[in-house]
């Protein structure tokens, strides 16, 4: 893969966003689509349903794990306002 590429400061988000943000169910859904069409050319049988990740989107976060810092630095912010 082309991730070890990536510039340093970009890798923490894109880490994130493939092992637990939107990327993770995008993958697992293009896996599930694979898998139900193997199912259907090869077994012969009727796949089981495919949970649709554009149906259901999961709400992201406020502040990203991976921002940490910005998330304490606006935190103070808005305490000494």
């Amino acid at each position: 893969t082309r991730l070890q590429e990536l510039p340093d400061e970009v890798t923490p988000e894109i880490n994130w966003f493939l092992q637990e943000g939107m990327g993770k169910h995008f993958i697992w859904h293009g896996l599930a689509r694979w898998l139900a069409y193997a199912t259907k050319k090869w077994l012969k049988v009727e796949p089981a349903e495919i949970e649709d990740p554009f149906a259901n989107p999961i709400p992201a976060p406020v502040f990203p794990p991976f921002l940490e810092e910005a998330r304490k630095k606006y935190e103070d912010e808005i305490r000494n306002l």
